[in-house]
């Protein structure tokens, strides 16, 4: 069995949906935790569903090595995140591959250093028992001298992913990258009908072509394709067919329906300003964004989700998001996600405060409510975006704990309305 570890700043989930949807389409057997999905023979989810399972501590590592062991699975996919890294949680697991999507500056990260130093040591953590491999990629955060240290402490095989952008900026030779992707001749990298692209790999090119329309997209394609290469499971239009068609739940999820635009996204940055590019393309018209904070106070959180440093931390991101918003939005209609304990007028209020007078903002706490609305409100070529949580599929309010996801409201809103829409 294969076991694969991924992590990184942006992208670990998508990564790993991506990389365990294809294995799965050529016929292996697969097991993936990730904040996703868990891809595993015992879920009993439906398409419309999604169960959020990460290796979060001894006894979930321990559930997913057995859980794929008896079903005999040809890969296991673990998405890593940098809070279990320093633990000795996962040191004795037999990695065939460790994958690192991005290392990003972020205001979450309070220790930017100590951050890459806890990713780092998964990288080159060495166990005796597989001879496993790195796969890198290089993005603008990463400094050479990062690089090279890796190269140089890992003795491992390191796998190396780049861009003609980033080889620019940060002074790579592009002869040395292994997997490097740049434009398609005579193409649009990103449109509103999709990425197109190339990569280039041992003197071959490969052209990519995929429904999903954000650059950020186009890395996880890349590093998918580096990993099913080495493994020698690629076959050309088995591959390009997939990557073609595939929709990522709950991470830039797209509807087309009555010549509109819905994305359901757990965030709002990058994506607004992507979409932004686009109607200054006139790809589209309004850009309309439905979107909420958490609040404070449910009982079964952590101690720390509901601590003084985290309120101010919640005020300053609202004032960051919608700050940001107002540069790109031209409607914002403003609901709720998991408020707790927290009044959801109280919040929305306060992030309608951060908002430029100019932009339209609407409250409507009901999520239902306001999505239904964006949705009827809209017209011909507009883009909505649903920001805020993605595929999550818990929300928490007062002492209540619900269970639905975004798309199953659109769903639910699109059939109210009338407009017929089949998710697939």
């Amino acid at each position: 069995m294969e076991i694969i570890g991924i992590t990184g700043s942006f992208g670990k989930s998508s990564l790993c949906y991506i990389l365990s949807s294809y294995l799965k389409h050529i016929g292996k057997k697969v097991v993936s935790y990730s904040s996703i999905e868990i891809d595993s023979p015992k879920s009993n989810k439906t398409k419309n569903q999604s169960q959020e399972i990460v290796i979060k501590n001894k006894e979930v590592l321990d559930s997913a090595i057995k859980e794929a062991k008896e079903y005999n699975a040809d890969f296991l996919i673990l998405e890593i995140n940098e809070e279990i890294i320093g633990k000795g949680i996962i040191d004795d697991v037999p990695f065939t591959y460790r994958v690192l999507t991005n290392i990003k500056r972020m205001d979450i990260k309070d220790d930017f250093n100590k951050y890459k130093e806890e990713v780092f040591s998964f990288l080159l953590h060495k166990n005796k028992e597989v001879e496993d491999k790195i796969i890198l990629y290089l993005d603008s955060d990463m400094a050479l001298t990062d690089f090279t240290k890796i190269k140089e402490d890992s003795k491992k095989e390191v796998i190396t992913l780049g861009t003609r952008y980033i080889c620019n900026v940060k002074g790579y030779d592009e002869a040395s990258i292994d997997y490097l992707m740049h434009e398609t001749a005579n193409s649009i990298f990103s449109s509103i009908n999709g990425l197109s692209f190339s990569i280039s790999s041992n003197h071959n090119t490969t052209s990519i072509n995929s429904n999903l329309i954000l650059p950020y997209n186009a890395i996880n394609i890349l590093e998918v394709y580096s990993i099913i290469n080495d493994l020698k499971l690629y076959e050309e239009s088995t591959f390009k067919s997939f990557i073609k068609n595939i929709n990522i739940p709950g991470r830039s999820e797209i509807i087309k329906i009555n010549d509109r635009y819905i994305m359901i996204s757990p965030t709002l940055s990058p994506e607004l300003e992507e979409l932004y590019k686009f109607q200054q393309n006139q790809e589209i018209n309004d850009i309309i964004l439905v979107t909420a904070s958490i609040g404070q106070g449910f009982s079964t959180w952590e101690e720390k989700y509901n601590s003084k440093e985290q309120k101010e931390h919640l005020t300053r991101t609202r004032k960051f998001s919608m700050e940001y918003a107002s540069r790109y939005a031209n409607y914002i209609y403003l609901t709720s996600s998991d408020p707790a304990s927290t009044d959801p007028y109280e919040i929305d209020n306060e992030m309608k405060s951060y908002i430029k007078d100019e932009i339209e903002a609407i409250i409507d706490i009901d999520r239902y409510s306001a999505i239904k609305k964006a949705i009827r409100n809209s017209k011909y070529n507009d883009f909505i975006l649903i920001s805020g949580r993605g595929n999550r599929n818990i929300y928490c309010i007062g002492d209540k704990m619900l269970k639905f996801t975004d798309l199953e409201l659109v769903q639910q809103a699109l059939k109210e309305i009338g407009w017929y829409y089949e998710y697939k």
